[in-house]
């Protein structure tokens, strides 16, 4: 880079970036939240605009592993290989080098053919990191990025993934790396070390010893060396690598379903029945059809009457005025039946579409996990589908309709042959007028049988799509939404919970009943405004234990119970249970509106307490720097946002709803060491008479709680005062 600055839209982001890269090197990057690190990563691959200066990329192919972990519905090997071939060799050492061979482990026979949900749903965060990793680590590329792949594990974890995968001595040695990342001390094995401050760089060179230079030359060797010692200890631990005639016979993703045949006539009534009318809209809808055919036909017999009387008598006003006025209120009904009709549809289709939305908003997390997001979205909107299915069959609709509509011609043909020969056959007792007016029925009949069949079809086709809407409108809503599971329903004082007393009792957790147990047999108690903190390895069950608490799964994979307050959260109603309780989650949530409806989306307090809270995290800046302040656009998931201030924007979240029981669940693993402390400064001062649980992999965070809560494969392996506890070991080593 010479003199290069990078914007995304019109204002720079980076600014007048001189940096020089050496093949081969390990390049570190270091910065406060929002200066900037992931947009220099962008600026490499190309994603935002050059508007000054030159870049020259000396590289045929890049790698990169994006900060949050992007995974799809598949199984684990898929979403590493990415439509690679399989190089046996090398999978496996991505594998151990990425410390996934313990969770496959873990996952039994089925291994790394384990289906997984959208976007990894059911993994842990730090095994969605180590997925991600492996894939960028899987290529073979000249460049490398990875931004923050250490932030989601523990630090036992991350010390074994920095030497295994990134370090002097690991498989990506002899490869450029650029690594971003919080955790500044492996940074000291850096070529290169950058701070950025602002969109500016400051470039710190870190000479090595000579020795380490040495070390790195013959590193290739020793590796491969000691890759194949490794996988000969190891080859009678596992075979899932081998195996691959396995299946996932739990995949949590489920095929859409499908059927043949005609719409059920229950969907019909469903449509035509909708509130506010129901069945008298449905029956009156039904009487002004028949009214307006009635009123029709009467046209054409009384004309078939008029048509038959003398000429004294057909010069008589009365015909006329008759005529006239069954005419008129012909008119005037088919009015009355076609705004009628449009409305009934109209209704029915708001009906439907509300009722699927009231499914999908209190149906169980299950569901999220079975159906991916884009297949919701299609049921929610009209399906893209539709459009390729159309066009590549048009041909064959075209021949068909008129090859179809040749043989109604044919039937109305004949139909009309057979009155012509009844009419002249019993032409001496049949009325001239009533012959005619049959064979006049039957001429127009042609034309009209062809749009009846073409209407039907289509009302047939569209009604494919009220069918799909009507089934998500019938999604069993989650247990106790309404009553708890032995039927009666408690409601607590408004003040509950006015302790945050945390206990479980014989607690066993699973995600889905036919699933082996994430924790076991938990027998812990938590006491009033005591602060906690829940280490372990990665996909150890911590996350799980918040879920636990906010009642996240079906009560049928539970046993045992949770008592706050000494109230069992199960016979509590859920909107009771989760809006008593203040989480700042792992993953930080954001929605597309202001800044202001993400921190109090109730619009429960004032903006000066909203501001009071955004500063207390230090996002002042951010609102005094935008033009509409408080009211500052956020994009959907908040992706004009960097991560750190994504979890700030949650801090301050927490902070408005002052409850007395907090959830953390790694909220400062995506931001820098003072941020860091900053934020356990403020939930320090701010939640000190609440309860806290907090999950973490720096621990330093935690050092300072009442006690650890140490899990191991989801049973408690340590819960006490964390002096009796050496920190700087592994979990499994305790």
């Amino acid at each position: 880079m010479e003199d290069a600055s990078f914007s995304w839209k019109d204002t720079p982001c980076l600014f007048s970036l001189n940096l020089k890269i050496r093949s081969g090197n390990l390049v570190g990057v270091k910065g406060a939240i929002g200066a900037g690190k992931s947009t220099l990563l962008a600026a490499i691959l190309g994603e935002i605009n050059l508007i000054s200066g030159k870049l020259r990329l000396y590289v045929n192919s890049i790698s990169y592993a994006p900060q949050s972990a992007w995974i799809f519905a598949d199984t684990i090997r898929a979403n590493i290989l990415l439509g690679k071939p399989m190089d046996e060799e090398r999978y496996q050492n991505v594998i151990k080098a990425c410390c996934l061979d313990v969770d496959l482990q873990d996952f039994g026979e089925v291994g790394d053919l384990l289906m997984i949900g959208d976007k990894g749903i059911n993994l842990s965060g730090g095994q969605k990191a180590r997925i991600s990793l492996a894939r960028a680590l899987y290529v073979d590329a000249d460049l490398y990025l990875l931004d923050d792949p250490l932030a989601a594990v523990d630090s036992k974890v991350a010390k074994n993934i920095f030497d295994q995968c990134i370090g002097s001595r690991s498989l990506l040695c002899g490869k450029t790396r650029i690594l971003v990342t919080h955790q500044t001390h492996f940074l000291v094995e850096a070529d290169q070390m950058i701070l950025l401050t602002n969109g500016h760089i400051n470039e710190l060179h870190i000479e090595q010893p000579v020795e380490n230079k040495s070390s790195n030359d013959t590193s290739q060797t020793d590796l491969s060396n000691d890759t194949s010692e490794t996988d000969s200890s190891n080859g009678n631990e596992t075979d899932w690598t081998l195996n691959t005639a396995l299946t996932d016979m739990n995949s949590i993703v489920k095929r859409e379903t499908s059927s043949d045949g005609a719409i059920k006539w229950s969907v019909w009534l469903q449509l035509f029945t909708s509130p506010p009318l129901r069945w008298f809209g449905f029956f009156l809808m039904i009487i002004l059809m028949l009214s307006n055919e009635a009123l029709y036909d009467f046209t054409n017999s009384w004309l078939s009457l008029w048509s038959s009387k003398d000429e004294r008598e057909q010069r008589s006003s009365f015909y006329a005025y008759v005529y006239l006025g069954v005419i008129l209120a012909t008119l005037i009904v088919a009015l009355i039946r076609t705004g009628y009709i449009f409305y009934i549809m109209l209704r029915g289709s708001t009906h439907f579409h509300n009722r699927m939305l009231k499914g999908i908003l209190y149906t169980s997390l299950r569901f999220f996990e079975s159906n991916p997001s884009g297949r919701i979205l299609n049921r929610a909107s009209k399906d893209q589908q539709a459009i390729d299915t159309n066009s590549r069959a048009y041909f064959i609709l075209f021949a068909t309709t008129r090859w179809f509509g040749l043989r109604l011609d044919m039937i109305t043909s004949l139909l009309t042959l057979a009155t012509a020969i009844l009419a002249v056959a019993l032409r001496h007792q049949l009325d001239p007028s009533a012959a005619a007016l049959s064979i006049s029925y039957c001429i127009t009949l042609t034309a009209l049988f062809q749009w009846a069949m073409r209407q039907s079809a289509e009302a047939e086709n569209f009604m494919t799509s009220a069918e799909r809407i009507h089934e998500y409108g019938q999604l069993v809503p989650e247990r106790d939404q309404n009553s708890s599971k032995n039927g009666v329903l408690i409601q607590p004082t408004d003040d509950w919970p006015s302790h945050g007393i945390i206990e479980f009792k014989d607690y066993t957790f699973r995600y889905r009943p036919e699933l082996d147990p994430v924790l076991k047999n938990l027998n812990l108690r938590v006491e009033s405004k005591e602060k906690i903190g829940v280490i372990g390895r990665t996909g150890a069950g911590k996350s799980s234990l918040l879920q636990a608490l906010f009642r996240l799964v079906n009560q049928s994979a539970i046993n045992g119970t949770i008592l706050i307050d000494d109230i069992d959260i199960g016979c509590l109603s859920l909107d009771h249970l989760r809006s008593h309780l203040s989480v700042i989650p792992q993953v930080p949530i954001l929605f597309c509106g202001t800044l202001r409806y993400n921190i109090d989306p109730f619009k429960q307090f004032s903006d000066e307490e909203c501001l009071i809270a955004l500063e207390t995290v230090q996002l002042n800046k951010l609102v005094r720097n935008h033009p509409d302040g408080l009211h500052m656009l956020v994009t959907e998931l908040g992706t004009n946002l960097s991560a750190g201030e994504r979890q700030l924007v949650c801090v301050a979240r927490a902070i408005l709803k002052k409850s007395r029981i907090l959830l953390i669940d790694e909220a400062t693993a995506n931001v820098d060491h003072t941020t860091d402390r900053m934020i356990q400064d403020v939930i320090a001062d701010k939640f000190r008479d609440c309860t806290i649980l907090t999950i973490a992999h720096r621990l330093n965070t935690v050092v300072n709680s009442n006690r650890i809560l140490m899990l191991q494969r989801g049973e408690v392996a340590y819960f006490g005062v964390p002096n009796n506890i050496d920190l700087s070991q592994d979990d499994t080593q305790n």
